[in-house]
């Protein structure tokens, strides 16, 4: 999923905007003037989005893409526009590129505040150049910029499609690698920008594929922030928040199963919290192949918990026991510092872990009862999650 989202994310904006583009153009001539308000406003929602939830990165390169727009805009009927674009075409998708490479550090940081004064330097400079003479400026950048891009069929240089595609590969890259909605968001408004500079710059179209990039990183924030309310940093299973909210919707039958790992206390005094973490996203994939319609949730600390809806214990029991063989008989490695966590020093003959260990895990399974409470459907798995440790650990008690 990781590999795709940002490729998924960037084909499903280009056909939203391919289909508002076509029904913008039925619009009545009345509302569409005032289709070229639009990147203003819905970027003005943005950034104060960006900002309330400490977005720097968004919030600037919201700034930046209006910023770019208002110059298409504004000065692309001048005839000498022409020698300009190739610069425009260049400097942006490298901004973007800045962007993607930083991580977010805050809106007062101090990365932030340096990229805000490049932002705002780049800007008084095109400004200041777009104010000069016309031909003067125009024989500058035509001797300058054009011959340097050389400009072919396309309104942007060679110079310039090179870089673009540089950056959407840089981007893509780091998109899977962080595996966050706003570096995927990132990649796609650099796909967005593609389309925008190969095509007229004051056209219809291009309002709406300007558009949608605010409008793109305005969803890619509250894709992680919702991401970080109801998913489990750290294992990427739901998190105790999202537990809750599937309870609530429950209503008759459904069996609940606690699931805690057994002595991780000890297994983490032993061999650290680095190691006892690769412990719980390693439970956390065998959880992750539950059948019989079971959903995984990290509870909190080394426990979890199972919740099959409309079915009774005995149904799920094999599904549990399946998920709890999986665990103890698949060994865990433990790898000495310094190794490498590929397969590589295996595939040479040589062993690519310290040692191998068992991990196991106990469980405690609950049936609700007819006018039952949740919280008494909990509790009876943890009262069965206890009898099952009791009783020798790794297993599955009722």
């Amino acid at each position: 999923m990781k590999l795709f989202r940002p490729l998924t994310l960037s084909l499903l904006v280009l056909i939203a905007a391919f289909l508002l583009s076509r029904y913008v153009s039925h619009m009545p001539q009345s509302l569409l003037g005032f289709l070229p308000l639009l990147p203003y406003v819905l970027s003005s929602v943005v950034v104060l989005l960006a900002l309330s939830f400490h977005r720097s990165r968004i919030a600037q390169l919201t700034l930046l893409s209006i910023f770019s727009y208002w110059i298409l805009r504004t000065y692309s009927g001048a005839g000498w526009f022409s020698a300009f674009l190739p610069l425009l075409a260049l400097f942006w998708p490298l901004n973007v590129l800045f962007f993607t490479i930083y991580k977010e550090r805050g809106v007062w940081s101090i990365s932030s505040i340096i990229r805000l004064g490049a932002i705002v330097l780049q800007a008084l400079l095109v400004v200041l150049l777009l104010t000069q003479q016309p031909s003067g400026g125009y024989t500058i950048l035509q001797l300058v910029w054009l011959d340097l891009l050389a400009l072919s069929s396309s309104p942007f240089g060679q110079l310039s499609q090179l870089v673009i595609f540089i950056a959407i590969a840089v981007s893509y890259g780091i998109a899977v690698k962080r595996e966050s909605w706003q570096e995927s968001g990132i990649v796609s408004v650099l796909v967005l920008l593609t389309v925008v500079l190969h095509t007229d710059t004051t056209g219809t179209d291009n309002i709406i594929y300007i558009s949608m990039m605010p409008l793109t990183l305005g969803l890619v924030i509250l894709f992680d922030s919702y991401r970080m309310a109801y998913l489990d940093e750290l294992t990427s299973l739901p998190g105790r928040r999202a537990l809750q909210e599937h309870l609530a919707r429950l209503s008759g039958n459904y069996t609940l199963a606690m699931l805690d790992i057994d002595h991780f206390k000890k297994f983490n005094d032993t061999y650290g919290h680095d190691i006892g973490d690769q412990v719980l996203r390693f439970v956390a994939g065998k959880m992750r192949k539950v059948g019989g319609g079971g959903k995984a949730y990290r509870y909190g600390g080394e426990e979890f918990t199972f919740i099959f809806s409309a079915k009774s214990v005995e149904e799920v029991l094999p599904y549990l026991e399946a998920v709890r063989m999986d665990i103890a008989d698949s060994k865990f490695a433990i790898r000495g510092k310094g190794r490498p966590s590929d397969h590589a020093e295996e595939k040479r003959g040589r062993k690519a872990a310290d040692k191998y260990v068992s991990i196991t895990a106990s469980f405690g399974v609950s049936q609700r009862a007819e006018n039952q409470g949740t919280i008494d459907v909990m509790e009876q798995a943890d009262k069965a999650l206890y009898r099952a440790k009791a009783a020798g650990r790794n297993r599955v008690s009722k």
